[in-house]
């Protein structure tokens, strides 16, 4: 709980000095301290609590995601659909989402992050 008073606090902050440098003729630069340091940037292999401070809320995108009422929203999915049974969900994909090496998302990107969090669950 006190790292996550802390992580809220610093964004906090953050957000209040980025408020004042958003009219500066200049961009600045905002260095943010944290209480640690992650082993390596992989959320799948690594369950320590400053991944989430770090990785997940900043760096990688779901298919959903919460918002401020904790409602499911749409990220990398445009809209999803589920089978009467749950059993089968079909997501529908944003186009046009690219990753760092120009490469568009495809299908068969999802399906090799969901099998690889299966096979590391």
């Amino acid at each position: 709980m006190k790292r996550l008073f802390s992580f809220v606090l610093v964004l906090a902050l953050a957000l209040c000095l980025m408020s004042v440098n958003a009219f500066a003729e200049e961009p600045k630069v905002l260095n943010i301290a944290l209480d640690g340091m992650p082993n390596n940037l992989d959320s799948m292999m690594n369950s320590e609590d400053i991944i989430g401070e770090v990785v997940n809320c900043s760096v990688y995108e779901k298919l959903v995601a919460l918002n401020g009422a904790n409602e499911l929203i749409p990220e990398l999915a445009e809209s999803w659909e589920r089978s009467d049974d749950n059993c089968v969900y079909t997501y529908h994909l944003r186009q046009g989402v690219l990753f760092h090496n120009g490469q568009e998302m495809t299908a068969a990107d999802v399906a090799a992050s969901m099998n690889r969090w299966i096979d590391n669950a």
